[in-house]
């Protein structure tokens, strides 16, 4: 990894962009949450408005996103979305000041509208300076970043709050995201629009339905996608359930205090952190990581109920973490191996959205199930979905290959500084 970075110094300045804006992102999250409580006297209607206003434009816009994101240039787009972002943090200040929960809900909309912008167009981006062989070096940069910040986020993110207030919170934040915006700003690429074409261009809703339409049929006939497509049905329902149950494997399984909670998080943080150094040293090829993330996330979440006993639950969370991190590494590098450059935001969007869709609804089932079945059936439920969707992404695979799945061409004319 050293060696990566050393020989390739625009994925350094990228990946130091990367820090800033995770770090920010924990410290508004974390604001956030706070300024809502204290504003709503902790009702859980307006902590559920604020992570509603947070998912929304996934399932809205999430799709167009990825049309623009492939048709206009990549680094201008991230900028300018990044931009945008200060800006939002400039916006929650005023909702402080004036104690608008409205303002920071609306703030909240547009923030995640900002960071479709800046996502969805990154994986192309970093394609016009790394070669295939690193890209998944690449990739576990990316995860030691989140890895690093789901361990010390929280933590730091809840000290500023306590220490600074809110607003100065997300002043810092907008610092940090204008430190990440220089960075991007340093890295010297040639121009990487993809024009529309003049049929599309002939009205400008009807030219976007057109290429949006365009990009779900080559995501479908991408043979690399296709089982991305299916798995991520999968993966949505095993993660919306656990997500909703999780702090209940605490309280009611182990009978612990809700607070240790952060314990395990804690250890999922960390855990993460050692998988990304694993993985980024195993020769697999990424469709491969893939499955075998899938299993290990499975057999993680199902682990985490076999016996009421603390170290049991931490053992299977070290090997969900160590599947999570093949799963995102794996993800991302076969989106970059086998997904023509001008369709990266497109077939990026088309994935997320699906993932983020079976999520809400497992999670809107989750608090139903678990007052029917108990924390137990639906925990083993979520694990059995996603081993599931791992022998499903194994035959999907094998059968692609089969039928000639190659990689696509490495965009050459983009590469150059």
């Amino acid at each position: 990894m050293l060696a990566f970075l050393k020989g390739n110094p625009r994925y350094f300045c990228y990946w130091m962009a990367t820090w800033l804006s995770e770090f920010g992102d924990w410290m508004r999250n974390m604001a956030l949450l706070y300024i809502v409580m204290d504003l709503s006297g902790n009702s859980p209607f307006s902590v559920s408005a604020i992570l509603f206003a947070e998912f929304a434009p996934i399932f809205l816009i999430g799709f167009f996103v990825g049309v623009f994101a492939d048709r206009w240039d990549r680094k201008r787009t991230m900028l300018g979305a990044i931009g945008f972002r200060v800006l939002i943090m400039l916006l929650f200040v005023v909702a402080i000041l004036s104690e608008s929960l409205w303002m920071i809900y609306i703030g909240a909309f547009l923030s995640t509208v900002g960071s479709l912008f800046y996502k969805s167009p990154a994986p192309a981006f970093v394609m016009q300076f790394v070669p295939r062989e690193d890209l998944k070096t690449a990739m576990s940069l990316r995860q030691i970043t989140n890895s690093t910040m789901m361990l010390i986020g929280p933590a730091t993110g809840t000290v500023v709050y306590m220490t600074w207030g809110g607003a100065w919170a997300l002043v810092m934040t907008a610092l940090l995201m204008l430190g990440s915006l220089l960075l991007i700003y340093v890295v010297k690429v040639p121009p990487s629009a993809t024009p529309a074409t003049e049929d599309s261009k002939k009205g400008k809703l009807r030219g976007v339905m057109r290429e949006m339409r365009d990009g779900f049929v080559y995501s479908w006939k991408n043979l690399a996608v296709r089982p991305l497509l299916f798995t991520q049905i999968f993966i949505g329902l095993g993660s919306g359930l656990i997500n909703v149950v999780e702090i209940f494997i605490i309280t009611e399984f182990l009978g612990l205090p809700k607070e240790m909670l952060s314990l395990l998080v804690t250890v999922q943080g960390g855990s993460m952190l050692v998988g990304a150094l694993l993985v980024q040293r195993m020769k697999s090829a990424p469709e491969r990581l893939l499955v075998y993330g899938l299993l290990l996330m499975g057999v993680g979440l199902a682990g985490m109920v076999a016996y009421p006993a603390l170290w049991v639950t931490m053992a299977a969370i070290l090997v969900f973490s160590l599947g999570n991190s093949m799963l995102t590494i794996g993800l991302g590098t076969t989106l970059q191996t086998y997904v023509a450059f001008e369709y990266q935001g497109r077939t990026g969007t088309t994935v997320m959205t699906l993932f983020n869709g079976f999520m809400v609804i497992a999670m809107l089932t989750a608090g139903p199930l678990q007052a029917l079945f108990s924390i137990v059936p639906v925990v083993l439920a979520s694990g059995i979905i996603v081993v599931i969707g791992g022998a499903v992404c194994y035959y999907m695979y094998r059968v692609a290959h089969k039928a000639g799945m190659q990689p696509v061409p490495p965009p050459s004319q983009h590469a150059q500084a």
